[in-house]
């Protein structure tokens, strides 16, 4: 039972490895909307090729398909949170509330003396 369960982790971790490896190569430096890239990934995940197809034990098969999917789902939930992180930083930058919008200079807004002492 060991020997399989440690057959299954090493082709989970070789399955994640190589499926994120792949899809950071392909989508690197390219502008992409969130709908391309997803149906990217459903396609890459719909394959019957396993990434390691010389895992040839059901439960290699297994582990290297589970990695597959955990890679592809961190991979499109980091590229969601960027997008939710740019989009926030592009409307906290054009709102009122803004460093850069409110006159903030020096961490302190105009009428608010400096109280840490640094000139």
């Amino acid at each position: 039972m060991k020997c399989e369960s440690e057959q299954y982790r090493y082709a989970r971790v070789e399955g994640y490895r190589i499926t994120l490896t792949a899809l950071e190569e392909r989508f690197t430096d390219r502008a992409i909307n969130l709908e391309e890239m997803e149906l990217a990934v459903a396609a890459l995940l719909a394959k019957e090729t396993l990434c390691a197809p010389w895992r040839t034990s059901e439960a290699e098969r297994a582990g290297c398909r589970d990695g597959m999917r955990l890679a592809a789902h961190e991979f499109l939930s980091q590229y969601r949170e960027a997008i939710r992180n740019l989009r926030l930083n592009r409307s906290w930058a054009g709102s009122s509330h803004s460093p850069q919008r409110a006159g903030v200079e020096n961490g302190h807004p105009p009428d608010c003396p400096d109280t840490s002492g640094k000139s």
